[in-house]
């Protein structure tokens, strides 16, 4: 692995923590983050039996009879290993500080969200960590503590899922249950602002929209279903138009007749005898002088 560093053959207990520490900045670190995973089968979280240890070990860079090193730390001959055979300082200390928080919070992350992570950045500093363990009751030495689970050599600052297991299977849902910070607090009344301008804005272009689709269509329902009182109306002013036409017609067919007839000097009468032998005579009356 990119973590390998072989130490010797006779490896003893102190040389095991030093190299955790080398690797993964604490011992406690390496335990959370390697030693102390979970194991197939029914076996509890806490404990590392013997054959997991062994190959975990050779893993991360130990090299010799590994199983030696496992009866030095398995003093009772429990089979397993847990936090306090490799490390009782930190398995205390860490003990206390989340016996504490569940004391006083009831839970890991209400007790990081009340004490420690105050301003809601998902980490805290040395400082910030000493007053959390002020506020949860912790009566160790914070400052140790906080050097006995930082993760990375000379990291200045302590996540949730630092403080073991429990504490990062927690830590998962934390970042959907963290309120809006202040910044995001201060936008959202011009984002709500904005989103009502928009909606505003297209229910104007929806409104207008639908007017002129009514307009379209009662124009066109006009056309095809004209109204009755406009029928009528139409149809009068059809007929007196006609009149008015018919009566100029006659007017002015009578005029051009009575311009066309020559003048006559007086009236004519004409007598037909009834046979064909009788001549006609044609009476015309002169007209006075």
């Amino acid at each position: 692995t990119a973590f390998r560093e072989e130490i010797s053959l006779d490896t003893s207990p102190d040389e095991f923590r030093k190299l955790l520490r080398r690797t993964f900045g604490s011992i406690y670190a390496g335990w959370i983050t390697y030693l102390d995973v979970a194991q197939a089968g029914n076996v509890p979280m806490g404990r590392v039996p013997q054959g997991t240890f062994v190959t975990r070990a050779k893993a991360v860079g130990v090299a010799g009879n590994v199983k030696n090193l496992f009866k030095s730390l398995d003093v009772a001959g429990k089979g397993f290993v847990t936090l306090e055979d490799l490390d009782p300082e930190t398995s205390a200390a860490v003990s206390s500080l989340l016996a504490c928080c569940k004391e006083k919070h009831v839970s890991l992350v209400m007790a990081w969200q009340a004490a420690f992570d105050l301003c809601k950045r998902g980490s805290v500093g040395e400082e910030e960590f000493v007053q959390g363990c002020c506020l949860v009751g912790y009566s160790g030495d914070a400052k140790r503590l906080f050097k006995l689970l930082r993760p990375e050599a000379g990291r200045y600052f302590l996540q949730l899922a630092d403080l073991g297991p429990e504490a990062a299977a927690q830590a998962r849902g934390l970042k959907s249950a963290l309120p809006q910070t202040a910044a995001q607090n201060a936008l959202a009344p011009k984002q709500q602002q904005q989103q009502q301008q928009q909606r505003g804005r297209l229910e104007g272009k929806t409104t207008a929209a639908r007017g002129v689709a009514s307009s379209c269509s009662t124009g066109r329902r006009s056309d095809r279903n004209p109204s009755p009182m406009g029928s009528s109306r139409s149809a009068d002013a059809a007929r007196s138009a006609g009149r008015t036409s018919l009566l100029a017609e006659t007017a002015s067919s009578r005029q051009k007749r009575a311009e066309r007839r020559p003048h006559s000097a007086g009236p004519r009468l004409v007598h037909r005898c009834g046979s064909r032998s009788e001549v006609s005579v044609a009476v015309q009356a002169t007209p006075r002088t």
